[in-house]
């Protein structure tokens, strides 16, 4: 058995040779392919030849070059990226050789947001929080209304009798704001007895209350009230100035004193200048002395001391009627001018004469009855008495002066007495509204513009003859712009 093995692999051998022999003896001519493989970092190079009948061998083997090592560098994480550990790679093959783990992101780095105090003026902030790395909202702030103010009260002062007060304040003491306005009192005036002692303040006054003026006459025998500056609703006139009795307030004294509400006239005082309390809307109250020898005080109205003249009505009281007192035969000039509230007014038949500028301005004056003895209308009496309507004069009334009833621009209905004979200058004027008049047959004369330019009166009536129209002394101008066009008398017309 041995024997028959080692002659089979002798036969191999020889086989082996023979090929090999014939290979050798054409090697350089059967070759048909030569490469060379370059070593990598982990094969072998060599150089390989390709036989053309098939058969190839491998020969100058080269080693492997190894890995050429690239450092990836660590990425440190940050609060909103992860970050990476350092690593290596083969920047000749690429292949990963200590691979790069991920680090997990890290904290945010908190930074505190300081809380805002609210003040009275501006909202305030809650404590927050960011990441100084991201900028990160982590705790938001919010808004803190505004505080309340803090109130500090700002005291009252009390007015004296010749000093002005405050009412009681409140302010912020942290932002200055006025939380309750002071307002001011006025100065109380000195509360007199007639010999001039002050019941209030304990001294004896020769100037009654702070602010009126007064002025020595010019033969220096009394003292006269010329005007008022002060801030007082009551005032009182002194009993003398410098030794001089005060006798009289001067016209418009007083014009548009709108604090003043009560006047308390002194012992002396005898004489009341026109338009003396013009303007004082507020004035509800006139007081005089029991001493005075002029003047007394009915509801608050001056009369004269025998009660016959209604020398100054309070035009600051809210009553819209008044009745005349019987036994009252003048209003005195100015009596109502200026009077706001008054819609009507009645007058008893003791009443004779109405003053200039009696009702002058009484805006509200809608009516008036006129007592059946009165026999003079003053200028301007009822001048701008807007929306005065309707107005009947009696039979006593013989004159009727200068723009008695000028600008009475909703006057529509006048009946003249029968025992007028005076028609003044502009008497009618500009009484818009007036349609007819009936003119009494007694007028002898007619000013000039007496009833210019009533545009609407179309219809005018003389009661008396033509003859006797014509020789009515009339005016320039009496009937400027009528549109009337002729006059109706008792025994024709004529022609205007």
């Amino acid at each position: 058995m041995k024997k028959c093995s080692l002659k089979v692999l002798f036969l191999g051998l020889c086989s082996v040779l023979f090929v090999f022999g014939l290979a050798g003896c054409n090697v350089l001519q059967d070759v048909s392919e030569k490469k060379v493989i370059a070593p990598t970092c982990t094969e072998r190079g060599y150089t390989i030849e390709i036989f053309s009948w098939g058969y190839s061998y491998a020969y100058d083997y080269l080693e492997p070059t190894g890995h050429t090592e690239v450092i990836d560098e660590a990425v440190l994480p940050t609060c909103t990226t992860t970050g990476l550990t350092e690593g290596k790679h083969c920047s000749r093959c690429g292949e990963v050789l200590v691979a790069q783990e991920i680090v997990e992101k890290t904290s945010h780095t908190e930074v505190i947001d300081k809380a805002i105090a609210p003040t009275c003026l501006k909202t305030g902030k809650s404590e927050g929080k960011h990441c100084s790395e991201c900028g990160k909202i982590l705790v938001a702030q919010e808004v803190v209304a505004k505080a309340d103010h803090k109130e500090v009260i700002d005291k009252a002062i009390a007015p004296t009798c010749t000093t002005t007060g405050l009412t009681e304040g409140k302010h912020c003491s942290e932002c200055g704001q006025i939380l309750i306005m002071q307002r001011v009192l006025s100065a109380l005036g000195h509360n007199m007895n007639w010999e001039n002692f002050c019941y209030t303040c304990g001294t004896y006054v020769t100037g009654g209350t702070v602010g009126v003026h007064y002025r020595e006459s010019e033969d220096g025998l009394y003292a006269t009230v010329e005007g008022y500056t002060g801030n007082a609703t009551k005032v009182y006139i002194a009993n003398m100035y410098e030794g001089l009795p005060v006798t009289s307030i001067e016209n418009y004294a007083f014009e548009d004193c709108t604090n003043i509400k009560s006047v308390v006239l002194c012992d002396n005082m005898a004489s009341i200048g026109v338009g003396a309390f013009y303007g004082c809307d507020f004035l509800t109250e006139i007081t005089v002395s029991e001493n005075n020898s002029f003047f007394k005080e009915v509801d608050g109205d001056l009369y004269s001391k025998d009660g016959t003249v209604l020398v100054q009505y309070a035009i600051g009281k809210n009553a819209t009627e008044f009745v005349v007192p019987d036994g009252v035969t003048r209003l005195a000039e100015c009596v109502f001018y200026g009077c706001k509230n008054l819609e009507r007014v009645e007058m008893p038949d003791t009443v004779t004469s109405i003053g200039g500028y009696a009702f002058r301005e009484c805006g509200e004056l809608t009516g008036v009855v006129i007592g059946g003895g009165v026999t003079s209308i003053g200028p301007c009496a009822f001048y701008q008495c807007e929306n005065l309507k309707s107005v009947e004069l009696p039979d006593s009334l013989t004159t009727i002066r200068e723009y008695a009833f000028g600008y009475c621009f909703n006057l529509t209905n006048v009946v003249l007495g029968k025992g007028a004979t005076d028609i003044g200058k502009c008497a009618f004027e500009n009484c818009r509204s007036l349609t007819s008049i009936e003119i009494p047959g007694s007028v002898t004369n007619i000013g000039e513009c007496a009833f210019s330019p009533c545009l609407n009166l179309t219809n005018m009536t003389f009661n008396g003859t033509c003859a006797q129209w014509k020789a009515v002394v009339k005016g320039n101008n009496w009937d400027y712009y009528l549109p009337a066009e002729e006059i109706i008398c008792s025994d024709g017309t004529v022609a205007l």
